[in-house]
């Protein structure tokens, strides 16, 4: 939809501010204006926004969740990596939020995106957090940080490990090498598959 009279003049100021060429100065030709580039406004918006947001994505399933078989096949290189397990009371993973499963793409007032910062920052987290209910089974939960890079946590938080049955005991002993001198509080585990079902 177009951008309301109220709008208007607020949009025609941040325009002016990101410095846009041939602002109309006439309330129907700014609207038409920015309908006319509400792709370009979007990809701005993506782009100064959204794209330098940090992610850090987990999986939450209950206290199971490290013998999940998808995820494992997934995100495990089909069981020759690790799954690792972390402390969530405390900071960062405290801070992680529940993923929307939805079917429908997320609706945003552009034009109110634009206007306001708070608002499009919330647009970001929104669009970092919603995704088809098709990936439900994950139970995923984010980070999500102001700016992208990497973030250091304890190694307390490490509470354990999982071994994918599949990994090679060279890499398993790398890492049980590395946790012995840096934290010996974190839990060692080996996946097994089970004899008689799909299980571990």
């Amino acid at each position: 939809p177009p951008p309301t009279a109220e709008q208007l003049p607020l949009l025609r100021k941040r325009l002016l501010e990101e410095r846009c060429e041939r602002v109309p100065e006439k309330d129907d030709e700014l609207a038409e204006f920015i309908l006319n580039r509400h792709d370009s406004i979007f990809q701005k918006i993506k782009s100064t926004k959204v794209d330098k947001l940090g992610v850090c994505c987990m999986s939450g399933h209950h206290p199971e969740s490290n013998d999940s078989l998808l995820m494992w096949s997934h995100y495990a290189d089909k069981h020759h990596g690790f799954c690792l397990e972390f402390d969530t009371t405390k900071e960062p993973f405290s801070s992680a939020e529940h993923i929307d499963y939805v079917h429908e793409f997320p609706v945003f007032d552009i034009h109110q995106l634009l206007i306001d910062d708070a608002m499009t920052e919330q647009g970001g987290k929104t669009c970092l957090g919603t995704k088809s209910a098709h990936w439900e089974y994950e139970n995923e939960w984010r980070i999500i940080a102001q700016e992208e890079g990497y973030e250091a946590y304890q190694m307390p938080q490490l509470t354990s490990v999982y071994f994918g049955y599949r990994m090679s005991d060279f890499e398993m002993n790398a890492i049980a090498k590395t946790l012995c001198e840096n934290n010996r509080d974190s839990a060692l585990f080996k996946m097994d598959r089970h004899s008689r079902s799909f299980r571990f």
